[in-house]
C-alpha cells in the first residue's frame, strides 16, 4: 500500500561534531555539502525559488539521505534503526479512537417520525432561487442603518403592492454583482449564503417577499422564486447517517470539553517564543532540559517542546510557517489545541486502554518495510561498495537522487519523525553561514545565466518540492476535532 512521510522543512542546527569546512552547507556524519555542491543542484532549474527556505529544504533532504544511506550501508535491512518515533502518531490515534468508543456514548436510534422533522426542518440538499435588495448603510451611524431599513421596509410593500421586484432592484440595491440581473441570485443551498441571509430565504414560500434583514453587508429584501427540495425517500438514507454522525461528533466535543474544563490548562509564559523557535528548526534532537520544558500545565501533565516536536513532524510544513509568524494571541489557542490532544491520550492511558504489542509490531515492520522500498526508490540502498570508496559511493547516490527529484523525475520523499533519529544517531546539522552563502551564490548564479530575467525566486514563482511520507506519521487526529 502507498503510503506518505509528512513534510520537514526547516533549517536545524545541532551541535555535534567539529567546526565544518568553511564553505559547508551542511554534514551529516562524515559528509559535507558545499556551497558549490548546493549552487550546482539547483542552478539550472529556475522554477525552484532561489529562497532560503527552499535551499535549506533541500540540505536538509541532503542530510536525511545521506545518514540514510549510511545507516543502509551497515545494514541493509534496517532492522536495528529505531522507528518508534515513527508509528507514535498511528499508535496515539488507535489509543484516540478506542476512548472515543469507550467514554462516548450517544444513542443515534431515531425513530422514522423524528427523522422527518428534522428533515422537515433541515430540508437536506434544497436549494432556493431567490433574488434581493441590497441597502448599504454606514455602520459608525445608527440614523444610516435606520434610513437603510426603512427604505427596505417601502420598497417591499411596493413589491407586495404589484410592482416588479427586479425593476426595484435595478433601481435601489447597491450589489453590484446582482443588481442589473434584477438581483438574480440564481439557485443556493442553505450553507451558500451567511446564516441570517439563509434562514430567511429558505423560509419564504415562493413569490413571497421578507422582511428586511440585516447581515453584515447591509440591508437586504430577499424573494424566493423557486424552491427545489429532494424527496425524502430519496435522501433518507445519506440524511439519516448525516444526522447519526452529526450525534456522534457533538457527543464527542462534549466530552473533550468536559476533559478540557476539568484540566485547567495553563499556558506558560514563553511558551509563544519557544514554540516559534520550535516550529523554525523541527527535526533537530533536543537537549533533554529543553525537550521537557513545559509549554502548557494541566492537572495531571503537561505539554511539552517534545510532545510538540512529535505534533509537528507530522504536520505538512504549511503549519510551521503559519506558526513562525503567529501573534502571541494566536499561539494560546493553537497551543491549548495540540494539549487537548495529550488530555485524551492521557485519558485513555488512565482508563487503562493500550494498543496492543501485535499492532505495534505490524506498525513497525510495515514502516521498516516502506522504509527500505523508500531507500531502494531513492538508489540508497545496495550500492555495492565498501571500505574507502564507500563514502565517495554515498554522495554520488544522493547527489544523483536530489537531482532526479529537482527535475521531477523522481518521487519527493521526506523522512519525518525518523529525521531526528538519524540526526541523533550519526549527527547532521545545516549550517547557517554557508547556507546563507548558497543563496546568495545561487541567485548570483541565476542573474548571470539571465540577466534580463527575474530569477531571484520571487516567492510564488513555483511551488514547493512536493512530498510523499508514511501514513503512521501523519497528524493524529487528537485536538478536540471530530471524525
Amino acid at each position: 500500500m502507498k503510503r506518505t512521510l509528512a513534510l520537514v522543512v526547516c533549517a536545524a542546527l545541532v551541535a555535534c561534531g567539529d567546526r565544518p569546512p568553511a564553505d559547508a552547507v551542511a554534514v551529516a556524519a562524515d559528509h559535507v555539502l558545499t556551497v558549490d555542491e548546493t549552487v550546482a543542484l539547483l542552478a539550472d532549474h529556475p522554477q525552484i525559488p532561489a529562497e532560503r527556505d527552499v535551499v535549506a529544504q533541500v540540505a536538509d533532504l541532503w542530510i536525511d539521505y545521506t545518514l540514510l544511506a549510511e545507516t543502509a550501508g551497515s545494514d541493509s535491512a534496517l532492522g536495528a534503526l529505531d522507528l518508534s518515533s515513527v508509528v507514535r502518531p498511528q499508535l496515539e490515534r488507535e489509543l484516540v479512537q478506542a476512548l472515543r468508543q469507550q467514554a462516548v456514548q450517544v444513542d443515534t436510534v431515531l425513530a422514522e417520525d423524528q427523522l422527518r422533522a428534522l428533515y422537515e426542518q433541515e430540508l437536506p440538499g434544497a436549494r432556493v432561487h431567490a433574488r434581493h435588495i441590497l441597502l448599504q448603510f454606514d455602520r459608525q451611524r445608527e440614523a444610516s442603518r435606520d434610513s437603510a431599513v426603512a427604505l427596505a421596509q417601502a420598497l417591499k410593500r411596493r413589491a407586495e403592492g404589484g410592482e416588479s421586484f427586479a425593476a426595484l432592484a435595478r433601481q435601489y440595491s447597491t450589489d453590484t454583482g446582482s443588481a442589473s440581473d434584477g438581483g438574480d441570485l440564481g439557485f443556493f443551498e442553505r450553507q451558500t449564503m451567511v446564516p441570517a441571509f439563509s434562514q430567511v430565504a429558505f423560509a419564504l414560500a415562493p413569490g413571497q417577499v421578507s422582511e428586511p434583514v440585516i447581515t453584515e453587508f447591509g440591508v437586504h429584501v430577499i424573494r424566493v422564486d423557486e424552491r427545489q427540495v429532494a424527496p425524502f425517500d430519496t435522501v433518507r438514507e445519506a440524511f439519516a447517517n448525516a444526522v447519526k454522525n452529526r450525534r456522534v461528533g457533538e457527543a464527542e466535543q462534549a466530552f473533550v470539553r468536559s476533559l478540557q474544563d476539568s484540566a485547567d490548562l495553563a499556558v506558560q509564559a514563553g511558551a509563544a517564543d519557544a514554540a516559534r523557535e520550535l516550529a523554525a528548526d523541527v527535526p533537530r534532537p533536543l537537549p533533554r532540559a529543553e525537550r521537557e520544558r513545559v509549554l502548557v500545565r494541566y492537572a495531571g501533565g503537561a505539554l511539552t517542546v517534545g510532545d510538540l516536536q512529535a505534533f509537528l513532524l507530522a504536520q505538512p510544513r504549511a503549519l510551521r510557517v503559519e506558526m513562525i509568524q503567529a501573534t502571541d494571541e494566536q499561539m494560546e489557542p493553537f497551543l491549548e489545541g495540540v494539549t487537548r490532544g495529550r488530555l485524551l491520550i492521557d485519558e485513555a492511558r488512565r482508563r487503562g486502554i493500550e494498543t496492543p504489542e501485535a499492532l505495534r509490531n505490524s506498525l513497525t515492520l510495515d514502516a521498516r518495510v516502506q522504509l527500505v522500498t523508500v531507500a531502494d526508490q531513492l538508489g540508497l540502498r545496495d550500492l555495492g561498495v565498501d571500505g574507502p570508496g564507500r563514502a565517495a559511493a554515498v554522495d554520488s547516490a544522493v547527489t544523483a537522487s536530489l537531482d532526479r527529484i529537482i527535475r521531477g523525475e523522481g518521487e519527493f520523499v521526506e523522512l519525518a519523525a525518523l529525521s531526528v533519529t538519524l540526526r541523533e544517531a550519526a549527527g547532521g546539522r545545516l549550517v547557517e553561514p554557508g547556507l546563507d552563502r548558497a543563496l546568495e551564490t545561487l541567485r548570483e548564479e541565476r542573474r548571470a545565466r539571465a540577466p534580463e530575467s527575474s530569477t531571484t525566486g520571487e516567492a510564488g514563482l513555483a511551488p514547493p518540492l512536493p512530498g510523499a511520507a508514511l501514513d503512521s506519521t501523519a497528524a493524529p487526529d487528537t485536538t478536540g476535532g471530530t471524525r
